[in-house]
């Protein structure tokens, strides 16, 4: 039996340091332009975090079929009550812009001659899940009108 390998953490962000940069910097002028949301952290921790998240996520086992290997470290079934609606309220406000980001990063890479998010497996969720758990809302209006969304979209659920 041929053991999984993947690549070492450090040789991967060596060799990919250019797109993990594009797609930091991405978010980060994404949180700083818009005004109604800020980082948890300090940046440079949020840099390490998603990288880690990158390579948790988007990186597979080079000698396995890639639609066989599943990881989540981001599950979404398995977060708390709180964290669910956490992502419900960022699916809703943010989504849009959270997947025209990922469509971006997945040109980016392929532009850098990668493969990376090209996965058919490959989704914006996992950066859905990591910005909602490290990015809050810092403005009380934009809470509100996206609670009434939120309350507008479970009334449909029911209807």
């Amino acid at each position: 039996m041929i053991p999984n390998l993947k690549i070492p953490k450090p040789a991967w962000i060596r060799k990919n340091t250019d797109i993990v940069d594009e797609v930091y910097d991405t978010i980060i002028e994404w949180i700083y332009y818009d005004k109604n949301i800020d980082i948890m952290m300090d940046y440079d921790h949020l840099y390490d975090i998603l990288s880690d998240m990158m390579y948790n996520e988007y990186v597979y086992p080079v000698n396995i079929d890639k639609s066989d290997w599943q990881i989540q470290k981001y599950p979404k079934e398995n977060i708390g009550e709180d964290l669910s609606y956490d992502l419900e309220f960022f699916e809703l406000t943010c989504g849009e812009t959270i997947l025209n980001m990922f469509l971006y990063f997945k040109e980016y890479s392929k532009s850098m001659g990668s493969m990376l998010f090209h996965n058919k497996k490959d989704t914006s969720d996992s950066f859905m899940n990591f910005i909602s758990r490290h990015v809050y809302i810092n403005d009380t209006e934009y809470l509100l009108d996206a609670d009434d969304e939120l309350y507008e979209y479970h009334e449909e659920e029911y209807i």
